[in-house]
């Protein structure tokens, strides 16, 4: 459906220094040291890059090396997707810098990242075509908010709660990327079982959430998990169901019964017939629009969700993408 058309590779570089594998391994700085020529943007999170990766493209980029985690992707592709029509978009091409890398483990680079920008420069481009996929990012629209965001995981309430609580609990202590994902999980497991306050974690947040205009039951949700990705890990893929849209989602209505006994079905995507009616639901859906005053996580990032409460979330365009493993 989509086609790259390859030109003399000119890359450029998109570096956050403060990400998680970046702050305990050098090897991207001895990797780039070797290619002094690639022009290179330093990005320390929590703004956008707008004007920044427009000059790249412009002096004709082909190629942007993203050297970050899930944030720093998240930037880049918002970035990319507001360069204007005449200027051509770059391919991406993701390093798992950061601390969980998942969106870089489905779209990016799995072998050696010190080995990958070498890999890049010297292949040529037309034997990289081969290695070239597309995809859709989320695109979310806060209203009362004029930025439009873009990313690849989005999730709310117990999703919120979670995510902070894996930072301090799991990341803090070392473990990242696949494992620290399964450290978290049990974290928020044993906090939903055993926890201090799990009465309240379990009772959701105050959202409701509308899947293509259809008003989902509940004014209280446990999570809400939408992502673009046909799923997000070889063993982790939260999601069944039917529905027209790239959109797929996942919601567990408040407050949460029989966590523990669903869970292996939900990290799966195969429910028991006893689910739905206890409140877990999933399917596919062209637009999501809830309505919450709770930020949300877009990649790792807390977001506000606008002075309105009210975000819709839809397919963003499609961008292209070098895998390389």
């Amino acid at each position: 459906m989509f086609h790259y058309h390859p030109r003399p590779v000119r890359a450029a570089v998109v570096t956050n220094p403060a990400a998680g594998r970046n702050r305990q391994d050098p090897a991207i700085e001895r990797a780039l040291a070797r290619h002094p020529g690639i022009p290179r943007l330093v990005y320390r999170g929590g703004g956008e890059l707008g004007a920044e990766v427009a000059s790249l493209a412009a002096q004709g980029a082909t190629d942007l090396i993203v050297d970050g985690g899930d944030g720093t992707v998240s930037a880049v592709t918002s970035a990319v997707l507001r360069l204007p029509p005449n200027v051509a978009r770059p391919r991406l091409v993701l390093l798992p810098s950061g601390t969980t890398n998942l969106v870089a483990l489905r779209l990016g680079v799995t072998t050696a990242r010190v080995h990958a920008i070498d890999r890049i420069l010297k292949t040529p481009a037309e034997a990289l075509r081969a290695s070239t996929v597309w995809q859709s990012p989320l695109q979310i629209e806060r209203e009362g908010e004029s930025e439009v965001l873009h990313g690849f995981l989005f999730g709310a309430a117990a999703f919120l709660d979670g995510t902070l609580l894996t930072r301090r609990r799991v990341n803090a202590i070392g473990l990242t990327r696949q494992l620290g994902i399964v450290g978290g999980i049990a974290a928020n497991v044993f906090h939903a079982t055993c926890g201090r306050g799990r009465t309240a974690f379990l009772g959701g947040a105050p959202i409701t959430v509308q899947v293509d205009g259809s008003l989902l039951p509940g004014d209280r949700q446990f999570l809400l998990l939408l992502t673009a990705l046909d799923r997000l890990l070889p063993w982790l893929s939260p999601f069944w169901g039917d529905g027209d849209g790239l959109i797929r989602w996942l919601n567990v209505g408040a407050p949460a019964s029989g966590l523990i006994r669903a869970l292996p079905r939900v990290l799966r995507g195969r429910p028991a017939p006893w689910m739905e009616a206890s409140g877990y639901r999933s399917g596919r859906a062209g637009r999501i629009k809830l309505r919450t005053h709770r930020p949300f996580v877009l990649d790792g990032e807390v977001v506000q969700p606008g002075p309105m409460g009210c975000v819709t979330v839809r397919p963003g365009p499609p961008i292209a993408f070098l895998r390389l493993s």
